[in-house]
């Protein structure tokens, strides 16, 4: 039997990485409502992230709270130059098998930017300072301040997202192209929302990894768990599904967090593929996801 004070610091940490993750996978949930295509170089833009992070301090020594917004401005550009020069053809021309090249396409991207990452940037893990340099104990938990303010952050930007989707015109305009693109067109609404959509997405992606690199270091391949991570979260909630992706981000966080102190953390990135299986034999579509799939 776990104690009180046990099942409160295990509740509380399950939180912070349910936070975490959400934030990961919603650019993931964004770009494939909007546009129905999994990027499959999301981790990669994440990796991206944490190297703007890290670089941006050594060169200006400024406080790390100050660059994330540049993170994020940063993914926005990288993204938006993706949609431009590699995705715009999907929806703009007549490719016969414009899925099948979104897939071709960003799997190429990944690869590409680990390997741009490798020769440029080296093999070694690099650590930018720490967010908040302070240990928060909460009954037999210790948490450290960088854990527990990447996690508000996480969540400040969640809130933010979805403000900007359901209170803006151009959120709406987003959410009425993803669900009907030629009655957008008729109401005056150009395709172009698309391009804001992905480089959302990429923002969200890229100041994940700013966020992160202060906790898990940076280094070419460190996209690659949290972006299965998201993935499996993503599917678990039914692809497009916002509200779908927080529930799971949750779901899938406070798996890890209790199944990692009752069996071992040493699976604890097996669990969450467990539980998708699991809920993909009762549900194909994902917790919340629908045939005909909306963002």
């Amino acid at each position: 039997m776990l104690g009180l004070d046990t099942l409160a610091s295990l509740l509380i940490f399950g939180v912070l990485l349910s936070l975490e993750y959400a934030l990961v996978a919603l650019g993931v949930t964004i770009i494939f409502g909007l546009m129905k295509l999994i990027n499959f170089a999301h981790g990669e833009i994440f990796m991206l992230g944490g190297y703007i992070q890290y670089y941006f301090l050594l060169w200006t020594g400024l406080n790390p709270l100050v660059a994330l917004p540049v993170s994020f401005l940063a993914g926005l550009a990288i993204g938006s130059a993706i949609e431009r020069a590699l995705i715009r053809p999907t929806y703009t021309t007549s490719l016969s098998k414009a899925g099948e090249y979104a897939v071709i396409i960003t799997f190429g991207l990944s690869l590409f930017l680990q390997n741009f990452a490798l020769f440029g940037f080296g093999y070694e893990y690099r650590s930018p300072p720490a967010l908040w340099p302070v240990t928060i104990t909460v009954g037999t938990l210790s948490i450290s301040g960088d854990v527990v303010l990447t996690s508000v952050m996480a969540a400040v930007s969640i809130i933010a997202v979805l403000l900007f989707i359901e209170r803006t015109w151009a959120g709406l305009s987003m959410k009425a192209v993803a669900q009907n693109l030629v009655g957008a067109q008729m109401a005056g609404i150009r395709p172009a929302w698309t391009n804001v959509g992905f480089a959302l997405g990429a923002g969200l992606a890229t100041i994940a990894g700013a966020l992160l690199a202060h906790t898990y270091l940076v280094y070419p391949y460190d996209g690659v768990l949290p972006v299965l991570t998201a993935f499996t979260v993503v599917v678990l909630g039914g692809l497009g599904s916002i509200k779908g992706t927080l529930i799971a981000s949750f779901i899938v966080g406070m798996a890890y967090s209790f199944l990692g102190a009752l069996v071992s953390f040493s699976y604890v990135n097996i669990y969450g593929l467990v539980i998708l299986l699991i809920v993909l034999v009762v549900r194909p579509q994902g917790l919340f996801g629908q045939k005909e799939r909306t963002f």
